[in-house]
């Protein structure tokens, strides 16, 4: 959590639903994520998925991180219960059955996309 110096990019999205609001930035080399900070202004999920996602980022580039991102939200909108979780995404399985979290723990992937896209 917090700042970078000389971040390569940045971005900040909302969750109009509940008012979450995570802004990231992060250092590249090679289009890849080198270091990620976000500032979260939200619930417990998204402080916890972007903290999940700042220990996951290093070596993701756009495509790797919006795969990563879709699965997840799949597995997070699936009534199949057996439907995987990507790795180490398990943790976040409690939230499958509380419809209204889902763009929580999805909004710090959306902002990492969305800084990834501003390069």
């Amino acid at each position: 959590m917090g700042t970078l110096e000389k971040a390569d990019c940045r971005a900040t999205e909302n969750n109009p639903l509940c008012g979450d609001r995570i802004s990231v930035e992060m250092k590249l080399h090679r289009n890849r994520i080198k270091e990620i900070a976000f500032h979260v202004r939200g619930c417990i999920l998204a402080k916890a998925s972007a903290a999940h996602l700042a220990f996951l980022a290093a070596g993701l580039d756009l495509e790797a991180l919006g795969q990563l991102r879709n699965i997840f939200g799949r597995a997070l909108k699936s009534k199949d219960k057996t439907f995987p979780f990507p790795e180490n995404h398990d943790i976040f399985n409690p939230v499958r059955s509380r419809k209204s979290r889902h763009s929580c723990v999805l909004l710090p992937y959306d902002a990492a996309i969305q800084a990834l896209r501003s390069m």
